[in-house]
Protein backbone atom coordinates (compact mmCIF):
# COMPACT_ATOMS: atom_id res chain seq x y z
CA UNK A 1 0.00 0.00 0.00
CA UNK A 2 1.14 3.51 -0.80
CA UNK A 3 -0.50 6.74 0.38
CA UNK A 4 0.43 10.05 -1.25
CA UNK A 5 -0.84 13.01 -3.28
CA UNK A 6 -0.81 13.63 -7.03
CA UNK A 7 1.95 16.19 -6.51
CA UNK A 8 4.29 13.24 -5.83
CA UNK A 9 2.83 10.76 -8.32
CA UNK A 10 5.94 10.92 -10.53
CA UNK A 11 7.87 9.08 -7.81
CA UNK A 12 5.84 5.93 -8.57
CA UNK A 13 6.04 5.90 -12.38
CA UNK A 14 8.79 3.27 -12.33
CA UNK A 15 6.73 0.86 -10.19
CA UNK A 16 4.51 -0.13 -13.12
CA UNK A 17 4.55 0.66 -16.83
CA UNK A 18 1.00 2.09 -16.74
CA UNK A 19 1.31 4.26 -13.65
CA UNK A 20 2.42 7.35 -15.57
CA UNK A 21 -0.63 7.13 -17.82
CA UNK A 22 -2.92 6.45 -14.84
CA UNK A 23 -1.64 9.44 -12.87
CA UNK A 24 -1.70 11.62 -15.98
CA UNK A 25 -5.41 10.83 -16.33
CA UNK A 26 -6.05 11.79 -12.70
CA UNK A 27 -4.05 15.02 -12.95
CA UNK A 28 -6.02 16.13 -16.03
CA UNK A 29 -9.41 15.82 -14.32
CA UNK A 30 -10.34 19.46 -13.92
CA UNK A 31 -13.81 18.79 -12.57
CA UNK A 32 -15.37 15.63 -11.19
CA UNK A 33 -18.69 16.75 -12.68
CA UNK A 34 -17.24 16.52 -16.20
CA UNK A 35 -16.62 12.79 -15.81
CA UNK A 36 -19.28 10.30 -16.89
CA UNK A 37 -20.61 7.91 -14.28
CA UNK A 38 -19.63 4.30 -14.71
CA UNK A 39 -16.57 2.97 -16.49
CA UNK A 40 -14.16 5.36 -18.21
CA UNK A 41 -11.86 3.60 -20.68
CA UNK A 42 -8.30 4.89 -20.73
CA UNK A 43 -6.59 1.90 -22.39
CA UNK A 44 -9.24 -0.80 -22.66
CA UNK A 45 -9.08 -3.52 -20.00
CA UNK A 46 -5.45 -2.63 -19.29
CA UNK A 47 -6.30 0.72 -17.71
CA UNK A 48 -9.70 2.14 -16.87
CA UNK A 49 -11.42 4.19 -14.19
CA UNK A 50 -14.81 4.69 -12.64
CA UNK A 51 -16.31 7.34 -10.43
CA UNK A 52 -17.96 7.02 -7.05
CA UNK A 53 -20.23 9.75 -5.73
CA UNK A 54 -21.97 8.78 -2.52
CA UNK A 55 -21.94 8.02 1.16
CA UNK A 56 -19.44 5.88 3.02
CA UNK A 57 -20.53 2.71 4.82
CA UNK A 58 -18.73 3.42 8.07
CA UNK A 59 -15.87 1.42 9.50
CA UNK A 60 -18.17 -1.16 11.08
CA UNK A 61 -19.71 -2.05 7.70
CA UNK A 62 -16.63 -1.74 5.45
CA UNK A 63 -15.26 -5.14 4.37
CA UNK A 64 -11.73 -6.09 3.36
CA UNK A 65 -11.26 -7.03 -0.30
CA UNK A 66 -8.49 -7.98 -2.72
CA UNK A 67 -8.03 -8.05 -6.47
CA UNK A 68 -5.81 -10.46 -8.38
CA UNK A 69 -5.69 -8.94 -11.86
CA UNK A 70 -5.74 -5.23 -11.03
CA UNK A 71 -3.98 -2.67 -8.88
CA UNK A 72 -6.32 -0.03 -7.44
CA UNK A 73 -5.48 3.65 -7.38
CA UNK A 74 -8.19 5.17 -5.21
CA UNK A 75 -8.18 8.96 -5.42
CA UNK A 76 -10.38 11.11 -3.18
CA UNK A 77 -11.66 14.12 -5.13
CA UNK A 78 -13.79 15.66 -2.38
CA UNK A 79 -14.97 14.75 1.08
CA UNK A 80 -12.97 12.21 3.03
CA UNK A 81 -12.84 8.43 2.98
CA UNK A 82 -11.43 6.15 5.63
CA UNK A 83 -9.44 3.27 4.17
CA UNK A 84 -8.89 0.01 5.98
CA UNK A 85 -5.81 -2.07 5.23
CA UNK A 86 -4.05 -5.28 6.13
CA UNK A 87 -1.42 -7.28 4.24
CA UNK A 88 -2.70 -10.45 2.60
CA UNK A 89 -0.96 -13.38 4.26
CA UNK A 90 -0.51 -16.75 2.51
CA UNK A 91 -3.38 -19.06 3.38
CA UNK A 92 -5.84 -16.27 4.26
CA UNK A 93 -9.31 -17.59 3.50
CA UNK A 94 -11.85 -15.23 2.00
CA UNK A 95 -15.46 -15.55 0.94
CA UNK A 96 -14.57 -16.85 -2.54
CA UNK A 97 -12.95 -15.16 -5.52
CA UNK A 98 -15.23 -13.81 -8.26
CA UNK A 99 -13.12 -13.88 -11.47
CA UNK A 100 -15.69 -11.87 -13.46
CA UNK A 101 -15.45 -8.95 -11.03
CA UNK A 102 -11.84 -9.67 -9.96
CA UNK A 103 -12.70 -9.41 -6.30
CA UNK A 104 -12.58 -11.46 -3.15
CA UNK A 105 -14.12 -10.26 0.10
CA UNK A 106 -12.97 -11.18 3.60
CA UNK A 107 -16.14 -10.50 5.60
CA UNK A 108 -15.08 -12.60 8.59
CA UNK A 109 -11.81 -10.72 9.15
CA UNK A 110 -11.52 -7.56 11.25
CA UNK A 111 -9.95 -4.47 9.74
CA UNK A 112 -6.92 -3.77 11.96
CA UNK A 113 -5.57 -0.56 10.37
CA UNK A 114 -7.44 2.58 9.30
CA UNK A 115 -6.07 5.58 7.39
CA UNK A 116 -7.84 8.84 6.53
CA UNK A 117 -8.13 9.54 2.82
CA UNK A 118 -8.71 13.31 2.52
CA UNK A 119 -9.42 15.13 -0.72
CA UNK A 120 -6.29 15.13 -2.87
CA UNK A 121 -4.88 11.87 -1.49
CA UNK A 122 -4.51 8.63 -3.40
CA UNK A 123 -4.01 5.09 -2.17
CA UNK A 124 -2.26 2.43 -4.24
CA UNK A 125 -3.46 -1.07 -3.40
CA UNK A 126 -1.61 -4.02 -4.90
CA UNK A 127 -2.91 -7.61 -5.06
CA UNK A 128 -1.04 -8.27 -1.80
CA UNK A 129 -3.06 -5.56 0.00
CA UNK A 130 -6.39 -6.32 1.60
CA UNK A 131 -8.26 -3.03 1.69
CA UNK A 132 -11.60 -1.78 2.95
CA UNK A 133 -12.78 1.35 1.13
CA UNK A 134 -15.73 3.49 2.17
CA UNK A 135 -14.96 3.34 5.87
CA UNK A 136 -16.05 6.96 6.38
CA UNK A 137 -19.66 7.93 6.96
CA UNK A 138 -19.90 11.21 5.07
CA UNK A 139 -20.38 12.09 1.43
CA UNK A 140 -17.38 11.63 -0.83
CA UNK A 141 -16.40 11.72 -4.47
CA UNK A 142 -13.70 9.34 -5.63
CA UNK A 143 -12.07 8.11 -8.81
CA UNK A 144 -10.85 4.52 -8.80
CA UNK A 145 -8.31 3.68 -11.49
CA UNK A 146 -7.84 -0.01 -12.27
CA UNK A 147 -4.38 -0.91 -13.56
CA UNK A 148 -3.93 -4.40 -15.00
CA UNK A 149 -1.09 -6.32 -13.40
CA UNK A 150 -0.20 -7.85 -16.79
CA UNK A 151 -0.99 -7.42 -20.47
Amino acid sequence: MIIDTLRNAHVYYGCHKRFEEAFSFLSKVSSFDELPSGRIDIDGDRLYAFTLDGEGKGSDAAVLETHRRYIDIQYTVSGEDLMGWNPLSPGTIGDGYDPDKDIEFYSKLPVPHWFPAPAGAFFLFFPSDMHAPLGATGHMRKIIVKVATSD
